[in-house]
């Protein structure tokens, strides 16, 4: 690896906890419950992208910024027409195509540091209380003259997935259309808001249960 900048992001990644960042992720998943539960999904997708003004998840964060750190993929100036019918790497000069292969190395490297972040998570301690926290939300089975009822479950989590994903999402949020008596659109909604959702990490979790007591009355 030749590339000023890809060495430097690889050799800090000595300094790296990795046991850290799989506390860190386990920890915010535990104390963000309450905002992505749905008691009627058992799989939950989260994105995990942390603001460069944030303090939590710091060694997480680090890994992040890593990954941000890396050089951009060199540039070529052709049009639509051209790009169907060429070969990337064949209109690059030696220097580009080496810049392209240490840029593969680097994030090959980084990519076995986040493996190894999801190892930690398997069987952690923190999994039984996230587990604790989300099956409350399942055995409300709803009211009978005013008490809850409860319907006790046992089971467990497991993150399914965590990894990086190395691009950039732009989201458009837009007012809502003006809808006529008729039910037309007369005035459509126009973009309120427009930005990009920077890249980061993205965690799946499983939550899987089965009834343990006839339900009762609490």
């Amino acid at each position: 690896m030749k590339n000023k900048q890809c060495k430097e992001v690889i050799n800090k990644l000595d300094k790296l906890d990795v046991s850290n960042a799989s506390e860190e992720i386990l920890s915010w998943v535990l104390e963000n419950v309450d905002q992505y539960i749905d008691n009627q999904k058992k799989i939950f997708k989260m994105d995990i992208i942390i603001d460069e003004e944030s303090e939590v998840m710091p060694t997480v964060k680090v890994l992040q910024e890593l990954y941000r750190a890396l050089p951009d993929d060199p540039e070529i100036d052709v049009t639509d027409e051209e790009a169907k019918n060429i070969k990337y790497a064949d209109h690059l000069s030696k220097r580009d195509n080496k810049l392209i292969d240490d840029i593969i190395e680097s994030k090959a490297i980084l990519n076995k540091v986040v493996e190894s972040i999801y190892e930690g998570m398997k069987g952690h301690p923190i999994l039984e209380h996230i587990f604790e926290k989300m099956v409350f939300y399942y055995e409300m089975k709803g009211i009978n003259q005013g008490e809850l009822l409860i319907e006790k479950l046992s089971g467990e989590v497991d993150i399914l997935k965590f990894e990086y994903e190395d691009f950039n999402v732009n989201v458009k949020i837009k007012s809502k259309d003006v809808i006529n008596s008729k039910g037309e659109v007369k005035e459509k909604g126009e973009v309120t808001k427009d930005y990009d959702i920077s890249s980061g990490f993205v965690l799946w979790l499983e939550i899987a249960f089965k009834t343990i007591a006839m339900p009762q009355l609490f």
